[in-house]
C-alpha cells in the first residue's frame, strides 16, 4: 500500500525510483524467505545485489554522526585504479 500510494503522491525522480525498486525486492526476499526458507547465504547475497541498484541509482552517504561529537566523513576516501591507461578514482561507499 505505501509504494503505491506513495508512486501517486510524489514526484519520480532516479534515486526514489531506485529506492522503491530496492524496498520491493527485499520484501519480495523476505516473503520468499518465509515460505521456502531461503539459505542466509543466498540472502544475504541478495542484498548485497540490492545494495547495488541503491547505489547504482544514485544513493550515497556522505557523512555519518560522531557519538562523541562532529561528523565522519565518508566522502573524502576514495580508491583510485588504473585501466587502460587512464586513472580512475571511485568512492567505496
Amino acid at each position: 500500500g505505501f509504494i503505491i500510494t506513495s508512486l501517486m503522491f510524489v514526484t519520480l525522480n532516479k534515486l526514489y525510483v531506485g529506492i522503491v525498486i530496492a524496498s520491493t525486492l527485499t520484501i519480495i526476499i523476505g516473503l520468499l524467505d518465509d515460505y521456502y526458507d531461503i539459505s542466509p547465504y543466498l540472502r544475504f547475497g541478495l542484498n548485497l545485489i540490492i545494495s547495488g541498484i541503491v547505489i547504482g541509482f544514485g544513493l550515497g552517504i556522505p557523512f555519518i554522526s560522531n557519538p562523541f561529537g562532529g561528523v565522519i566523513r565518508l566522502d573524502t576516501w576514495r580508491v583510485t585504479f588504473q585501466l587502460f591507461g587512464a586513472t580512475h578514482s571511485i568512492l567505496p561507499l
